[in-house]
């Protein structure tokens, strides 16, 4: 999905081999014409892009293994998962993995419960990597929400870091709401929800850029 309109954009090098959204530089100089502080965010990180690996299972792995714990957690568990299974993030691993082997590596039952719904679903209907690729938001969306342990943040997230949407505002991201009350100085969701308004259509570079505020490295799904 790279194209002529990021061209202004160095890509660095451990997203080179990742799909790229074809908006990011026409998103970033409309950003920055409407919010002084997002265009402040956008000049602190030049080089910060969203991308997407292509693989529906491993970025619905990572948003369950990210619900409602902070970024600094999620990648500790993550890098325990990726050293247990090997690099190896298929449904069938999943499936055959021992429930109490998961837990010790940081995972609550009930995340365990739905990594193993979600690897069901994948190898019960033999999904590709392609599966979603030609499916509106809105029909991912009503698949998705099938699955136990998928609610509207795993949805977004994916819609953002699979799907590569670009009109994606995740209200219930507590790390977003958070950040804009302190960058911001707002005091009500209310508030956050209105000045959002002024992202559109580009919601998801804004909340990228809120994201990569909060970390040292870019968030990667």
């Amino acid at each position: 999905m790279e194209d002529r309109k990021n061209a202004g954009i160095r890509v660095p090098l451990d997203v080179r081999d990742r799909a790229l959204p074809d908006y990011w530089s026409e998103a970033c100089a409309q950003l920055a014409n409407t919010d002084a502080l997002i265009a402040d965010l956008i000049n602190q990180y030049p080089e910060t892009i969203l991308s997407s690996r292509k693989d529906p299972f491993y970025t619905l792995l990572r948003a369950i293994v990210g619900q409602q714990i902070s970024v600094k957690s999620a990648d500790s568990v993550w890098s325990r998962l990726e050293n247990f299974s090997n690099f190896n993030f298929s449904p069938e691993f999943f499936l055959k993995a021992d429930s109490e082997e998961l837990r010790s590596l940081g995972l609550s039952r009930q995340k365990i419960e739905y990594i193993k719904n979600i690897s069901s679903y994948f190898y019960e209907k033999q999904i590709t990597d392609n599966y979603f690729k030609d499916k509106s938001s809105s029909e991912i969306s009503s698949e998705l929400i099938k699955i136990k342990g998928i609610g509207t943040w795993t949805i977004e997230m994916f819609l953002i870091f699979y799907a590569l949407e670009p009109d994606i505002f995740p209200v219930k991201d507590i790390g977003v709401i958070n950040t804009m009350k302190k960058l911001y100085g707002f005091s009500s969701l209310d508030e956050i929800l209105k000045h959002s308004e002024r992202w559109h259509p580009w919601s998801t570079v804004a909340v990228w850029y809120i994201w990569r505020s909060l970390d040292d490295e870019p968030v990667l799904y």
